[in-house]
């Protein structure tokens, strides 16, 4: 079961709408942060519990799932980018969720426009946030999924598991 897990985050991580964008950003459970060209990845696999990238040049790096604690894409080929703001600025709880999704941060909370992704890239929820409200989340199936906020400062997105 787990390595079709694995397999479904490959997937999702192939065919998510990256055309436009130049890397991958790993952010680490440690706060430390790895950025990898998307034209220097020859090739993406797993083996155990880790995330393997074989470039095209230098070193093949090797990720513990467990360790990430965000991926993103960023620095689209057009100039222009979506902001992304360091995890100190939103938390979102529980996680492992159950019912009821929470956020909190340093940035204004007054109607926050999020979305909910599943796997496959899929929007499950949108909406705008309330400060002081939570998200249901009790009808999603379990499994994976990303919440997306945008605020002034810029986007978050955030991994969910969903019990």
């Amino acid at each position: 079961m787990k390595k079709y897990s694995l397999i479904i985050v490959f997937l999702t991580l192939i065919s998510l709408p990256l055309l436009s964008q130049e890397a991958i950003i790993f952010n680490l459970q440690n706060g430390g942060k790895q950025s990898v060209k998307l034209d220097n990845i020859q090739r993406i696999t797993f083996s155990g519990s880790n995330l393997l990238l074989k470039p095209v040049t230098g070193s093949q790096l090797s990720f513990l799932l467990a360790d990430i604690s965000k991926i993103t894409f960023g620095g689209m080929i057009t100039g222009i980018s979506d902001t992304y703001i360091e995890s100190a600025d939103i938390k979102v709880y529980p996680n492992p969720v159950r019912d009821e999704l929470k956020i909190d941060g340093d940035v204004p909370f007054d109607n926050l426009p999020f979305t909910i992704y599943n796997l496959a890239g899929q929007q499950i929820v949108n909406g705008q946030w309330q400060n002081g409200k939570s998200i249901n989340v009790a009808n999603l199936p379990k499994g994976i999924y990303f919440v997306k906020i945008t605020t002034e400062k810029g986007i978050v997105t955030r991994k969910i598991i969903k019990e």
